[in-house]
């Protein structure tokens, strides 16, 4: 969800995208927000002449990412761009999606809100409005979303389905369907990842990682090991 106040025109409107790692141990950051067109028109501003510019780099004090558990404990907060630091490419090579920044992971897997967060230059002059006739001084435009981390999860079913392979055991393959079942519903319930849904997502990934597959009785095939 972006978040344009009333009155703010001509702001930006930015979007993000998580990555997390296949180990699980990293998470990547990227930004969609597109450069501006027809159809994207508060997509980025690449083009220096232009005034007033409030979708330019330079427009902006602070770009700072905010990640937050169900619990409403921030798990990441990472400036991008402000003062002396910026992780964006120069404004000649800016594109349609640019990785920003990679962040220490390895949490559980279950519902994030991620928070893009852009706060404007407290003076106008900056980008081409000093009168502040786009009345976005030191205002804050932010995108929000939630995003379900599934890695450990996937993981678990991948791991599943190789001991059944390796053993073919067929009680590992059916903790595999058990658990890649439960991985389709909790995808499945992804684009509804509000806080109703969180609990029971969580409770579905959980399941997963606790399938027993260790527990095997009964060979397929006879040139299979149990």
């Amino acid at each position: 969800m972006n978040t344009v106040p009333v009155g703010f025109n001509g702001a930006i409107s930015p979007k993000l995208t998580a990555c997390v790692s296949q180990d699980c141990k990293s998470i990547t950051f990227s930004d969609v927000t597109l450069l501006s067109s027809v159809t994207n028109p508060y997509g980025w501003t690449t083009d220096l002449a232009e005034t007033p510019r409030p979708r330019i780099l330079t427009a902006f004090s602070e770009i700072r990412i905010i990640v937050t558990n169900t619990s409403g404990t921030e798990v990441i907060n990472q400036v991008v761009f402000g003062g002396t630091l910026n992780l964006f490419p120069a404004i000649a090579d800016f594109n349609d999606n640019m990785p920003l920044s990679t962040a220490v992971w390895g949490l559980d897997d279950g519902v994030y809100s991620i928070n893009y967060q852009f706060t404007y230059k407290a003076a106008g002059s900056f980008y081409g409005d000093p009168d502040n006739n786009l009345a976005l001084e030191g205002k804050v435009v932010e995108a929000k979303m939630n995003q379900v981390i599934t890695c450990n999860a996937q993981n678990e079913v991948k791991d599943l389905w190789l001991k059944y392979l390796n053993d073919c055991c067929s009680a590992n393959k059916d903790k595999a369907l058990e658990a890649e079942a439960l991985l389709f519903s909790v995808e499945a319930a992804a684009a509804c990842a509000d806080e109703y849904n969180a609990s029971r997502i969580k409770e579905a990934l959980d399941k997963i990682l606790l399938l027993d597959s260790d527990k095997c009785n009964v060979c397929k095939h006879s040139k299979c090991k149990c």
